[in-house]
């Protein structure tokens, strides 16, 4: 069961344009170490906020992105749905410690794939160069998602605004990654 787990976690984590920087074994090591979870609609991944310390990749079903606005209360501000490059969320919480930029709650049946700050650790103790590939994606998904979270009257936590440079981004993930080593 575990191996079948895996094998189906190295093809999302393989299709996903975050990870196309992994060596073939980074991405097999990657795949042995995260976890599978499996929420039923209306359950909630994450909460605006809170600390966290992984990201998340759809394998099926989607997920709402909610946020809290001006007066307090929660707005839909964004789906993510399984498949394709953008099926992953929880990144920047992930990648520079960053509380919680958003709500995550199951719209569907969901399975994802649970990565840990500690499942990337090593790969990029192995070759730091990574670090550059996951800052610009990230930052660049910031960006968007800072313009999507004005749009729809949501409130920013105060690092998101100061984070959405590649710059910044890989500056926080070097910090954060660094520190673990110690």
């Amino acid at each position: 069961q575990r191996q079948l787990g895996a094998a189906r976690r190295f093809n999302a984590i393989h299709d996903n344009a975050l990870f196309a920087s992994l060596s073939e074994d980074q991405k097999h090591r990657l795949a042995e170490q995260s976890e599978d979870i499996s929420l039923a609609p209306g359950q909630t991944f994450c909460r605006q906020g809170d600390a966290g310390d992984s990201l998340f990749l759809l394998i099926s079903g989607s997920v709402s992105i909610l946020a809290a606005g001006a007066d307090g209360r929660e707005r839909h501000v964004g789906e993510v749905h399984a498949g394709g490059d953008g099926s992953f969320f929880g990144e920047l919480s992930a990648m520079t410690g960053h509380p919680r930029a958003a709500t995550v709650r199951a719209q569907t049946d969901v399975t994802a794939i649970e990565i840990t700050r500690a499942d990337l650790q090593d790969i990029f103790a192995s070759d730091p160069t990574l670090l550059d590939h996951f800052a610009r994606i990230i930052a660049q998904r910031e960006r968007e998602q800072s313009e999507h979270l004005r749009r729809s009257g949501a409130q920013e936590n105060e690092n998101q605004s100061q984070t959405t440079s590649q710059t910044s981004v890989l500056d926080r993930m070097k910090r954060l990654f660094a520190s673990r080593h110690r």
